[in-house]
């Protein structure tokens, strides 16, 4: 039709998805803790997004290293 595409038409392909299951990293003194997670907010590579901690309940912010890991920064 020759008509052009604009951004409203298209998909966002999130590396995570709000509400998908994560795993929690996070450093604390050279001791490596890992616990899970559920994404409260999309999000791409190296992006911040909320996460809530299954066992706390809390809800904490991390940066995006893959397709299922946050990494929490102290």
């Amino acid at each position: 039709l020759g008509l052009p595409i604009k951004s409203r038409h298209l998909e966002q392909n999130w590396m995570i998805e709000k509400g998908q299951s994560v795993i929690i990293n996070s450093n604390i003194a050279n001791i490596k803790v890992i616990m899970e997670g559920i994404a409260e907010e999309n999000g791409h590579f190296n992006e911040i997004i909320k996460v809530s901690n299954i066992s706390s309940g809390r809800i904490i912010e991390g940066i995006i290293i893959n397709e299922k890991k946050i990494l929490i920064k102290n």
